[in-house]
């Protein structure tokens, strides 16, 4: 079942957002955004994890400690940091320096 919503004038069918992030330390390297417009081809998860890492791998980092995290896009607010609980696999906020 798609759900289409209207942003502004344009619109979309769905939107999927993943995150690279470091398996060590959780700090995430590359944030990717999919937006589906109406009529559009929805990208499966692969397709979006091979787009994401080849975004990352541009960097010259090793894929090797590479992971992906799919999330909702509603979760990533413009304006805060983020990062990844790897044991948990969550993403989470983190705090404001003061």
């Amino acid at each position: 079942m798609k759900h289409t919503t209207t942003t502004d004038t344009i619109e979309h069918e769905s939107g999927k957002a993943s995150v690279v992030y470091d398996v060590q330390t959780g700090r995430i390297l590359h944030i990717h955004r999919v937006v589906t417009l109406s009529g559009g081809n929805t990208p499966n998860d692969q397709e979006i994890e091979t787009a994401a890492l080849a975004f990352a791998d541009n960097d010259r980092r090793q894929r090797s400690g590479m992971r992906i995290l799919h999330v909702n896009p509603d979760s990533l607010l413009p304006g805060k940091s983020y990062k990844v609980d790897c044991e948990k696999l969550t993403l989470v906020a983190e705090p404001h320096p003061s």
